[in-house]
């Protein structure tokens, strides 16, 4: 668990660096290419929220489900979120 939480955090300040020096096209790459961690695939879920690519944001979430099936808040957080995009 912590090997997976140190790289996590790398991650994010990797991810800070390429949001100062880079632009949002790498910015956006890079998140989708890390989505295994549940940080990242919250941020592509509000980004798509906020391009209203509702069918983006609920495949994110299933995908999450399953990742995430043994982590319980993870699980809900996943679902409230299809829930949402259901909605609109």
């Amino acid at each position: 668990w912590s090997g997976t939480y140190r790289t996590s955090q790398c991650k994010k300040i990797q991810l800070q660096l390429i949001q100062l020096y880079d632009g949002s096209s790498k910015e956006e790459a890079f998140i989708q290419t890390n989505l295994q961690y549940s940080e990242f695939r919250e941020k592509a879920i509000q980004h798509a929220f906020h391009l209203c690519e509702y069918e983006k944001v609920i495949k994110l979430c299933l995908d999450g489900e399953q990742q995430d099936k043994n982590a319980l808040g993870l699980l809900k957080k996943w679902k409230t979120y299809r829930y949402e995009a259901y909605e609109n």
